[in-house]
């Protein structure tokens, strides 16, 4: 249980460093992490002097900013400075040289080079944070070596466990990330979690004590709302990523969790004219689901439209007649949320915190099983009078789900873990 603390108002704003060189920022936070990391950033400075906060994210010098340049912020030096080469240019050497199976890949370990590079790269980022010496880190992620002085309280984000529970469907360096991060976990003072089942996870597989762990489940931005004109949406929709209706809708990166091949196999239990849209970059071993396609005799009816940029998710969500998330599972399960908040049913398994987020409000079937998930599809299809009571219940709970609320939790974890480390005498 989390211990009350309280905020004196009369005293400097706690340093917050929050690095997040470990996601490949581009125009946007897409995917759930970034979503997550942006949008604590984003509150804290909105919010942070109220709370008693004063957060700063830092990045490495060569990765683009990103949604975050116009947040305070500062970058680690690169490699450059130190060695008289770029980190990009040792990296891409590292793959040329070893190019024949012991570059770093998504199916090979790093290369001994890589993992130089990585030592020096985390090396100069302790040095930075050593030097600026913030009152507390925040780390926003369960991969890699988090850059924590000795003496400086540990705050961890842990979203999953992937790597330990479902390794099989993890690219090799996301596994060589997490077994970094698992031999730092003595350093942390407080964990994160998005919700009980991640909680309880991390409890039972890591041994973490379950009074250092604290349950901050994520939110969803106002943009995601039922479409005031679905009719125009659909139009625009079909015209930007060729979009065929009526359609069944899945969101996320198309990767072995996912298990979209059940989502392709119901196909098969539900009318001819439904079709599935696939919105969300290709992954890992993304590519054998053209050959489950052509196993079911479906070509025709699975549409890849791909990357789908935030704006036109809400518009997406709101033209199609479910949602659906075979899911083997989720730390979370953000496009969910989404979904229900844009007031359209969702057709999930109960895997991880699925069931937790979408509670009374989602029809659930086991996980790979094509057939329940297409007897839950096509009762949505029969029945419209029940799916848009359903859908409506949906928006309400997903309206619980808030990002200040989240920002503010996540303050008060940063005054407590600081509160629990004096109690320990700075030790750390």
């Amino acid at each position: 249980m989390a211990s009350p603390v309280t905020i004196d108002p009369n005293r400097p704003p706690v340093r917050v460093a929050i690095p997040i060189y470990m996601i490949p920022w581009s125009d946007s936070p897409s995917h759930g992490i970034g979503r997550y990391i942006f949008e604590i950033a984003r509150g804290l400075d909105e919010y942070g002097p109220e709370l008693g906060i004063s957060a700063e994210i830092y990045q490495d010098a060569y990765a683009p900013r990103g949604p975050f340049a116009s947040l305070p912020g500062h970058t680690f030096p690169s490699i450059r400075e130190h060695l008289g080469v770029s980190q990009v240019t040792v990296e891409e050497s590292a793959k040329e040289h070893f190019a024949r199976g012991f570059s770093r890949s998504s199916e090979a370990l790093p290369s001994l080079l890589d993992h130089v590079v990585m030592y020096g790269r985390d090396v100069l980022r302790r040095r930075v944070l050593t030097r600026t010496s913030p009152d507390l880190i925040h780390y926003p992620i369960q991969l890699g070596r988090p850059p924590a002085p000795r003496g400086i309280p540990l705050v961890v984000t842990v979203h999953d466990l992937v790597p330990s529970l479902f390794p099989e469907t993890a690219r090799a360096d996301v596994l060589q990330g997490w077994r970094h991060f698992v031999r730092h976990i003595g350093r942390i003072t407080i964990f994160i979690t998005p919700s009980q089942s991640a909680a309880g996870d991390l409890a039972k597989t890591l041994e973490v004590p379950e009074d250092l762990i604290r349950v901050i489940p994520n939110g969803v931005a106002p943009m995601y709302r039922p479409s005031p004109t679905p009719e125009k949406d659909l139009s625009y929709l079909v015209k930007r990523y060729g979009i065929r209706s009526p359609f069944i809708v899945h969101v996320g990166t198309i990767e072995p969790r996912k298990d979209l091949p059940t989502a392709i196999r119901a196909l098969k239990y539900l009318p001819e004219n439904i079709s599935l849209a696939l919105a969300g970059g290709p992954g890992w071993k993304s590519d054998n689901l053209d050959k489950v396609i052509a196993e079911v005799g479906v070509e025709g009816r699975v549409q890849r439209i791909g990357f789908v940029d935030d704006a036109d998710l809400p518009s997406l969500y709101s033209a199609a007649k479910a949602a659906v998330f075979p899911s083997l599972y989720e730390g979370f399960g953000f496009p969910a949320l989404e979904a229900m908040a844009c007031g359209v049913p969702v057709v999930s398994t109960p895997a991880g915190s699925l069931e937790e987020v979408l509670g009374d409000t989602g029809i659930y079937f086991e996980a790979r099983s094509p057939e329940e998930l297409a007897k839950g599809i096509r009762r949505i299809l029969e029945d419209p009078e029940w799916a848009a009571d359903l859908a409506l219940r949906a928006r309400r709970r997903a309206s619980e789900f808030s990002w200040r609320r989240a920002v503010f939790q996540t303050a008060h974890v940063y005054h407590e873990a600081l509160a629990s480390h004096a109690r320990a005498g700075g030790r750390g």
